[in-house]
């Protein structure tokens, strides 16, 4: 008698356990896809856009978080190709400034300088300043208006834990 005593209480146990498992797992997954979906964004430096792990997003990736959003993308890509811009009238600026110096310093000296293309060069990296400057603001903005419609800044979900003890089994949420 006490052995099918124990026998039952072995299957009613392991029931128990099966069906605490199946329903820990479906708010585990439930959980864990709103801790994907509820991302919060932030900007740090040079145009990188990081979420709350600090995990750096790719540009396709931060667009494919803006896809729902259009106004948010176009102003992304709008950034985005403010940056590139801005990098070529700065790298390309240098490069012109520098050859023409060079070719001013160790080449023949049959013409006056500054040439035009030191000039060009000059002006080119004057104006990479504004342009850069001005790109970090509107993906600042876009991480800012991306965060606010998606309601995310409220509360953040720092991890979520599986955890067991003689009592039982259970999920611990942290909540920063």
């Amino acid at each position: 008698m006490i052995a099918k005593l124990k026998y039952f209480s072995f299957i009613q146990n392991s029931f128990i356990n099966n069906c605490m498992m199946f329903g820990i797992k479906k708010v585990f997954f439930f959980l864990n896809s709103i801790l994907i979906h509820a991302q919060n964004l932030q900007y740090e430096s040079n145009g990188r856009i990081v979420d709350d792990m600090k995990n750096k997003l790719s540009v396709n990736q931060v667009k494919a978080l803006l896809s729902d959003n259009k106004e948010l993308l176009k102003n992304y890509t709008d950034a985005r190709t403010k940056k590139d811009v801005g990098n070529v009238l700065l790298y390309g600026g240098l490069t012109i400034l520098a050859t023409d110096l060079s070719i001013g310093f160790f080449g023949p000296k049959v013409v006056d300088y500054p040439t035009g293309l030191t000039i060009v060069g000059a002006l080119s990296m004057i104006i990479a300043v504004p342009v850069k400057i001005g790109y970090s603001k509107r993906i600042k903005k876009v991480v800012d208006d991306y965060n606010a419609t998606n309601g995310v800044g409220y509360y953040n979900i720092e991890k979520l834990e599986f955890i067991s003890n003689n009592s039982g089994v259970g999920l611990r949420l942290t909540i920063k």
